[in-house]
């Protein structure tokens, strides 16, 4: 069985990456994978300080790097600002390597993101995938999926209705699944 943390990089209240990350959970819970998704608002980490680190860490950095660390699967959605990720998922992976255990040590990763730009997230998730190497986690190269502008792809009740989008999604999502499922397995 696997488990899958997925976390959004946004903390807009209307944020379409979290809409992304909601669905993404959905799909993962229709493979029988076991998932806990933290949506926009609650990566609530404090800022990444070595002083705090070298006394103890806080329950919520505690919180996230056991589910991370308890999970097989990490599933990154993150919006792109100024040509990069968001600086909240930055500061929470700071904090995932901190410590005596680089938390995302081992870990399969699929990162997905969406932008009101008609790049979508291409460049965001450049950045990701160089931090994320270096922190020895496996990304699967294709499929990318960059989802944008915003604004064609998503409803007034902030779903994502482009099916096509929605279809590259899901490839991702179970292409990720079997290389997660290989690399336990060993």
């Amino acid at each position: 069985m696997i488990h899958a943390i997925v976390i959004s990089g946004s903390l807009r209240e209307k944020s379409y990456n979290s809409s992304i990350a909601r669905l993404i959970g959905s799909y993962l819970e229709t493979k029988g994978v076991i998932v806990k998704v933290i949506p926009s608002g609650e990566l609530t980490v404090p800022l990444y300080n070595s002083d705090i680190r070298l006394e103890q860490f806080s329950q919520e950095i505690y919180n996230l790097k056991k589910s991370v660390e308890e999970s097989d699967m990490v599933v990154f959605v993150s919006p792109e600002y100024n040509h990069s990720i968001s600086g909240v998922l930055k500061n929470a992976i700071d904090w995932l390597s901190a410590g005596e255990k680089n938390s995302l040590d081992n870990k399969v990763a699929m990162i997905t993101g969406v932008s009101t730009g008609i790049y979508g997230t291409l460049r965001a998730q450049r950045h990701l995938r160089d931090i994320l190497e270096a922190l020895n986690v496996y990304i699967l190269p294709q499929p990318e999926v960059f989802i944008g502008p915003a604004e064609k792809v998503f409803n007034d009740q902030n779903e994502c209705v482009d099916e096509k989008v929605i279809s590259k999604i899901y490839a991702l999502v179970d292409k990720t699944i079997v290389f997660t499922e290989k690399l336990k397995s060993n």
